[in-house]
């Protein structure tokens, strides 16, 4: 088949259960074997599959004649464009039940498994067991996107829809899974960028309120966290989203790579010292995030020691929530079309020229690594009062829109505390100054 792929796959547990109406008949099955094909995204799968059952026909019709009613065809197929495989023995095998079949795929892929709920369908021999039963296939979506992403393909054909979930997605348990593959990069249909440029407004007006009353109650901090692939756009967020909040109460930090100085204590050093005073913003461009990802990907430190880091990070975070601190993650969740997109729009434009790094190509080649390091991160990381927020990032527009809603309602429920703070502070001080007056 042009353009397809062969990859080994192994089949466990085809137990075959005797029928009642063979029951005298319990000769062993055949194991035959087995072929796998990954469908090209060029290749319809009606036209597949159909061309498929005319060579399963021919097949058996030149079998039976050789060698008579005691060969059957057997099939274990997979209709959702991932996988196809065809299994042809010889048996005297009764009519299938359903049973369950699990696939198990050897290394790269980890030894993940498949487990297929199927109605095995067997072409009878006689005439009087000519009716079948269609095989019937039940698989979770996102086994099918780790499958295609092992596969190097796409999920399935282009004619066919690419089931992701669209919108903003948050984590906030630790250990939940993590499949970036399988969440949007673009916004959702239905918005505009005008519409979002008028809700921007409006939720800029209300952070800055809220801000001010932060400054003023002086109770809690704010520690946003911009992590994302280069060109994601961090840069940006910074500039249309903090660029909403008074300077006064606002500090920016860029974590590039660690000092001399830096490089000779804990890995949270350097970060301690920059998270947020009561009252004021911290944003972290980049973060104690980079010590659990591109020490991995370069394998920088080993990996007893980045792994223990996973753990330290959840602490540090905890600690800094229990003094008042509300903190809020962010993925900036770029696609790598996009990306390339971006990089060579730099090359093209003399004002962004100065931005351009011969390792943002080099990093585009661990794109994968990369993948697997957020994923891990982000799930052994995300704690309910230090959630992650997965930003679609192809679209700026939607990008900025999404982290001034995170932040405004975020802080939202907090406007009251820090109101009643401030209406006490402000009875105390007229008091204060009522008694000043009197004593005059």
């Amino acid at each position: 088949m042009h353009g397809a792929q062969r990859i080994p796959i192994k089949i466990q547990d085809l137990r075959h259960r005797r029928d009642d109406r063979h029951a005298a008949d319990e000769r062993p099955v055949s194991r035959g074997h087995i072929e796998t094909r990954v469908l090209g995204p060029e290749e319809p799968i009606r036209e597949h599959l159909r061309a498929g059952r005319e060579r399963r026909a021919h097949r058996a019709r030149d079998a039976r004649a050789d060698h008579g009613a005691a060969h059957h065809d057997r099939e274990v197929t997979s209709l959702l464009g991932v996988q196809y495989a065809h299994r042809v023995g010889r048996s005297d095998a009764r009519q299938g039940r359903r049973e369950p079949a699990k696939i198990t795929h050897p290394e790269p892929f980890e030894q993940r498994s498949f487990r297929l709920y199927l109605c095995r369908r067997i072409r009878p021999a006689r005439a009087d067991h000519a009716s079948t039963n269609d095989t019937r296939i039940k698989l979770d979506v996102r086994r099918i996107f780790a499958f295609a992403r092992f596969a190097g393909r796409a999920p399935w054909p282009r004619d066919l829809e690419r089931r992701v979930r669209v919108g903003v997605v948050t984590f906030d348990k630790t250990g939940e899974k993590v499949n970036l593959g399988a969440i949007s990069e673009s916004p959702p249909g239905g918005l505009t960028r005008e519409a979002a440029a008028r809700e921007l407004e409006e939720l800029g007006e209300e952070l800055f309120e809220l801000q001010d009353l932060l400054w003023g109650a002086r109770t809690h901090s704010v520690l946003v966290v911009l992590q994302g692939r280069d060109t994601a756009g961090k840069d940006g967020a910074i500039k249309h989203v903090v660029g909403l909040l008074n300077p006064r109460g606002v500090h920016v930090t860029s974590f590039g790579v660690p000092t001399e100085e830096e490089r000779e204590h804990d890995f949270l050093w350097r970060i301690h010292r920059h998270t947020p005073r009561r009252g004021e913003f911290s944003i972290f461009n980049r973060s104690h995030y980079e010590d659990v990802l591109v020490v991995r990907v370069h394998d920088l430190v080993p990996r007893d020691i980045w792994g223990e880091r996973f753990g330290h990070i959840r602490d540090f975070e905890e600690l800094l929530c229990e003094h008042g601190t509300i903190v809020l993650k962010f993925f900036l969740h770029i696609s790598k079309d996009e990306q390339k997109k971006r990089l060579v729009e730099r090359e093209q434009d003399p004002r962004t020229a100065w931005k351009l790094n011969p390792g943002d190509w080099k990093e585009r080649e661990k794109w994968g690594e990369y993948t697997d390091a957020y994923e891990d991160a982000i799930s052994r990381t995300a704690t309910k009062r230090a959630p992650w927020t997965i930003v679609p990032a192809d679209s700026k527009w939607y990008r900025n829109l999404v982290i001034a809603r995170e932040l405004v309602q975020t802080l939202r429920p907090y406007k009251k505390v820090w109101q009643d703070k401030l209406d006490a502070v402000g009875r105390e001080r007229k008091a204060e100054l009522d008694a000043y007056r009197t004593r005059r």
